[in-house]
């Protein structure tokens, strides 16, 4: 079945139309013409694979990447970087005017490009199978159980990709075997983070333990700093950790600095993936912020931008739902030695009304996960009457869903969109309001 290539989707698949109904073509770019084959069929959507590009894109490039075509982790690498950057900013216009309707695109900023197209990442969270006998990591094809080995994955920092192979060498040789969820036994996934050739290393498994030899051996490693342990038996969960994780060897953290500050993180503590463009984001944020009296910043993770605001206010309250991010963000904050700065742990919209009901906020960050920003916390932004609200995003879709909400209150100032994740679909925003007279 022959298929014009109209538009980009939010997956970075291609989007045409067969009998009028969207069919979605995974790898296929605008303009170009294919033959595919439909694979689902659903009442409002085709699913289709592409069988051959009959004309095909003068921004497709062949991806330097062996198995991007069956791994999928990099649904844009086999596009030319100047055009992954007009496909986002197209995404981001595209979800504004779906959902929030008449848009001003004058208030968009330029997008902030990754200068590091590969090598940019400095955390993996892979699962792990057996292959002739050895443990080996790779990536599970999007929306399906095949699994692809991958020994060198081109966006992840190279350390990384060294020291897994390391990692899963020891474990084999211990005589470890992939997850059984039969026998609860097995290791699942292994998680490494790191920065300037220092790393982190989580295995999470099943029931195992892992012998005092074992763990000496995988502690000699040098780019270890920081072992611990993940059990996870739950066969239904897409979660990565199981409910906990247990200190096995070495540090307690891993320190990272950023914009003149250290942090310390735990395994379960998010940070952002690309430090780079990170901090430029980060940045971004406090300089739109004008000398104030008190801001919050929800979602606040483990206060990396929190505590990067605290020079421009007199008082800064971070809010984080996860218990041991605000463990390690009141950690950071005295390792640090900022006193301005408090972090409590709670519900993003409970604990913004108790603070708004004790003093005036100058300024609200939100910095909410890819479902946004929820009804409750929507509404208790737009009752607190905040006069300068920032949001950073992570998902265009959600954000212009939430921007249709608060545009009845606030005035957009200025978007900023950001790429972090060179060859994926994916596009950090910042948005700068302020509240209607």
């Amino acid at each position: 079945m022959k298929i014009k290539i109209e538009k980009i989707g939010i997956n970075g698949e291609g989007i045409g139309y067969i009998d009028r109904i969207p069919t979605f073509v995974s790898s296929a770019l605008p303009q170009e013409t294919a033959e595919v084959d439909v694979v689902k069929r659903f009442e409002r959507y085709n699913i289709a694979e592409v069988k051959e590009i009959l004309i095909k894109s003068p921004k497709r490039i062949s991806p330097p990447c062996p198995v991007q075509h069956r791994c999928g982790g990099c649904a844009m690498m086999h596009v030319d970087q100047s055009y992954q950057i007009e496909l986002k900013e197209m995404l981001l216009k595209e979800a504004l005017l779906k959902y929030s309707g008449k848009f001003d695109f004058k208030v968009i900023q330029p997008m902030v490009v990754n200068p590091n197209p590969t090598s940019y990442r400095n955390q993996c969270k892979l699962p792990v199978r057996m292959l002739d006998g050895k443990l080996v990591s790779g990536m599970y094809r999007p929306q399906s159980n095949h699994f692809v080995p991958v020994s060198r994955c081109l966006v992840h920092d190279e350390g990384l990709d060294v020291l897994r192979a390391k990692v899963l060498d020891v474990l084999t040789k211990y005589k470890f075997k992939e997850f059984d969820e039969r026998k609860w036994e097995g290791i699942r996934f292994i998680v490494l983070r790191g920065f300037n050739g220092v790393y982190q290393c989580t295995l999470v498994t099943g029931k195992d333990k892992f012998s005092p030899e074992c763990i000496e051996e995988l502690s000699e490693i040098e780019e270890i700093n920081s072992f611990y342990q993940s059990v996870n038996t739950d066969k239904h969960t897409h979660e990565i950790f199981g409910s906990g994780v247990t200190h096995l060897a070495k540090a307690k953290t891993l320190e990272v600095k950023m914009a003149g500050l250290t942090f310390r993180l735990s395994p379960m503590s998010f940070f952002q993936l690309n430090l780079v463009q990170a901090e430029k984001l980060y940045e971004k944020v406090v300089s739109l912020i004008k000398p104030s009296k008190f801001v919050v910043e929800a979602y606040c993770g483990v206060g990396a931008m929190t505590l990067m605001i605290s020079a421009k206010a007199e008082e800064v309250v971070g809010i984080e739902s996860i218990d041991a991010a605000v463990k390690n963000a009141t950690e950071n904050a005295s390792l640090n030695k900022i006193k301005n700065v408090r972090f409590v742990s709670g519900d993003a919209a409970e604990e913004l009304t108790h603070l708004s009901k004790t003093k005036s906020i100058d300024v609200l960050v939100v910095d909410p996960p890819r479902s946004g920003l929820d009804d409750p916390m929507l509404g208790t932004i737009v009752k607190s009457k905040i006069p300068h609200l920032i949001y950073v995003s992570c998902n265009p879709s959600t954000l212009a869903k939430n921007l249709k909400v608060l545009r009845d209150y606030y005035v957009i100032e200025e978007i900023t969109p950001f790429e972090l994740f060179t060859h994926t679909p994916l596009l950090e925003t910042v948005v700068s309001m302020r509240l209607k007279k």
